[in-house]
């Protein structure tokens, strides 16, 4: 039977509300600001503008299942500065043919959002859709 991981959710601090990820289509707020984080769901901390989230294999976001049969909707992002990488890097399993991997972390809370993938022609952020989340303050 296939597993899928599902985080519980917080409530949102007062005066902020949470809004979920849009499934790949950008809105009309992305193309007019530049400057919307995507946020770590579990604290809030700035993860990765918005407006970075690039195309890998032709796809914004992707659908993978790791060894163990759990699935990941992973967003790609070129910049992550709100995360820090905490393992050697590795091919092993690797999602994106010829790209080394390390697991990333909320610089903030160590929660788990993806990986960090490196390769000859540069290197991108693939991160966890649903520990991801878009903050508005009220």
């Amino acid at each position: 039977m296939e597993s899928i991981e599902i985080l519980k959710s917080k409530p949102p601090p007062a005066g902020y509300k949470i809004e979920e990820l849009p499934a790949g289509e950008i809105s009309d707020q992305e193309e007019t600001q530049d400057q919307i984080w995507v946020h770590c769901r579990s604290c809030l901390h700035k993860i990765a503008l918005q407006s970075d989230k690039i195309s890998i294999l032709d796809a914004h976001s992707h659908i993978f299942e790791n060894p163990a049969g759990i699935f990941y909707r992973v967003v790609c992002y070129r910049s992550a500065p709100g995360t820090i990488n905490i393992t050697d890097y590795t091919m092993e399993n690797t999602w994106f043919p010829g790209c080394l991997w390390s697991i990333t972390l909320c610089r903030s809370c160590s929660n788990h959002l993806g990986w960090h993938y490196i390769s000859g022609s540069g290197d991108f952020f693939g991160l966890i859709a649903d520990r991801l989340t878009l903050v508005f303050i009220h």
